[in-house]
């Protein structure tokens, strides 16, 4: 059976990864984002493995949104698309595709398929591509009770839809704590009752391997003991912060934590 990777992420001039797909008879389609590598290397990478591959790989690129908001965004925008690609592919340009199917009329084809088939084994990615509304969201589990929604890279989404209402987030996921780790910055943590922020311990950083699984093992003993929030929040990000002062993710640990 011939199938298709769409959402592979392809940063590599290796060109192992599709050679070894092809052999289980899987074509790959790599999406190109503003984030690790740079654009402009991923489209490099991209456009070679495409012309070694033109029947195995495909690929999307993207654009930088470091500029949103000025003036020249939209012009310097149009014109590296224009000559990067579709100067010379202007077939695929979508402003030439008014027939191609928009975002909302793809989006109701899925729900229908769901619909139709209500037993259907479904993840949708990024939030059922629904991440703009938890309240969207929300109604598709409530119709389709069959739906996961997977949240690969949307949880920053969620993170700014709950700074503005964090009781919708904690009601539609059935939450009692959102967490925020902010590195450096410290944490925040809210439930529908009270909001806790803590700053990091200044210590002698040797690595920070494990430091926030020790901050969610504590924090998770500490509810567990029914330790009021703001100390358990308090617990928890000392220990993560003496984590980083030993190489590794279990450092010897001289004393009770609670």
């Amino acid at each position: 059976m011939q199938k298709i990777d769409a959402h592979f992420h392809y940063n590599t001039s290796d060109p192992g990864y599709i050679e070894y797909a092809a052999k289980l008879n899987f074509k790959l389609i790599s999406i190109n984002i503003d984030a690790g590598v740079s654009i402009d290397e991923q489209l490099e990478i991209t456009s070679s493995m495409k012309k070694l591959f033109p029947d195995e790989f495909a690929f999307f690129g993207t654009f930088s949104v470091d500029s949103f908001g000025t003036d020249s965004f939209t012009q310097q925008t149009i014109d590296r698309i224009d000559r990067r690609y579709f100067e010379a592919h202007p077939q695929y340009h979508m402003y030439l595709q008014p027939e191609a199917p928009s975002y909302q009329t793809q989006i109701d084809a899925r729900d229908n398929l769901l619909k139709q088939y209500p037993g259907i084994d479904f993840t949708g990615a990024h939030l059922a591509s629904l991440e703009w509304s938890v309240d969207e969201l929300s109604q598709r589990y409530e119709s389709y009770p069959e739906m996961n929604a997977d949240l690969t890279d949307r949880i920053g989404h969620l993170q700014y839809q709950s700074l503005k209402d964090r009781e919708k987030i904690l009601r539609h996921f059935s939450l009692k704590y959102i967490v925020y780790t902010m590195g450096s910055s410290g944490s925040i943590i809210k439930n529908a009752e009270e909001s806790s922020y803590t700053k990091v311990p200044k210590e002698q950083v040797a690595d920070t391997v494990g430091a926030g699984d020790a901050f969610t093992a504590i924090f998770i003993a500490g509810i567990l003991k029914g330790i009021p929030l703001t100390e358990t929040h308090r617990k928890a990000t000392e220990f993560a912060a003496y984590v980083c002062t030993g190489k590794g993710a279990t450092p010897g640990l001289t004393h009770n934590i609670f």
